[in-house]
């Protein structure tokens, strides 16, 4: 692989939070063993029905499901766009949509500038992590203006 390409390919690479990606699994894990414990009785409830059980199940599941999706946040770049993975929301976008990239102190998260003078947040840039998420946003910003200057093909 020459030179370019393995930039290229490093560029390309999927943008994810540090904390944030680990932090909602360990609390996924202590949830699961909270609720767990609750709806299997411990410590024992007088007059804890089924239905008060599988009502801790339900809540242990949802709030589960919430975490992981809040470890899954990541924007995945690739040749004909990139893909927004936020909790709640999937966004394609090609890279001619994308017009420019903000983070920074106004904001927890980072946001991309649409083409349609809208905005996306990113939830993969955090400024929790420091110099982490700087770097990354410095790496969109350079992958936006590189899709945007050509056809974006390696050479």
């Amino acid at each position: 692989m020459s030179d370019r390409a393995a930039e290229r390919a490093r560029l390309h690479r999927p943008l994810r939070p540090r904390a944030g990606r680990w932090v909602p699994y360990v609390l996924a894990v202590a949830w699961l063993v909270v609720f767990g414990a609750l709806a299997a009785g411990f410590p024992p409830y007088p007059g804890l029905t089924v239905p008060d059980r599988v009502g801790f199940l339900v809540v242990a599941g949802a709030g589960v499901w919430l975490l992981v999706r809040f470890g899954a946040v990541a924007v995945l770049p690739a040749e004909d766009g990139l893909v927004v993975r936020n909790v709640l929301t999937t966004r394609r976008l090609a890279w001619a949509q994308v017009v420019g990239v903000r983070f920074g102190r106004d904001s927890t998260f980072g946001r991309l500038d649409l083409s349609d003078g809208t905005t996306a947040t990113v939830l993969a840039l955090q400024t929790a992590d420091g110099g982490h998420a700087s770097r990354e946003a410095v790496r969109l910003a350079t992958l936006v203006e590189l899709h945007a200057h050509g056809d974006g093909r390696p050479g």
